[in-house]
């Protein structure tokens, strides 16, 4: 990096990703870092677009325990 900005964005990216890859794990800078973290906010903003425009809808599937035929959960499938 040629600017103190960019050295720590770099390094802030890095960081983010070391933290992805669990405990005591550094990572060095590398410009795939930077794509990843390009697509990852651009995922996110179209996401929060979609919820803006309510394209998204949540359906609630019930987790049933087939010895007692009992609901034991729930999970949330968004589509």
């Amino acid at each position: 990096g040629d600017s103190v900005d960019h050295l720590l964005k770099s390094s802030d990216i890095a960081m983010y990703h070391a933290k992805e890859q669990g405990w005591n794990n550094f990572q060095f800078y590398s410009a795939t870092m930077n794509v990843l973290a390009a697509e990852r906010l651009e995922m996110e903003n179209e996401l929060w677009k979609a919820l803006e425009r309510h394209e998204l809808i949540v359906y609630c599937q019930p987790q049933v325990d087939i010895r007692s035929n009992r609901i034991v959960g729930a999970e949330a499938l968004v589509r």
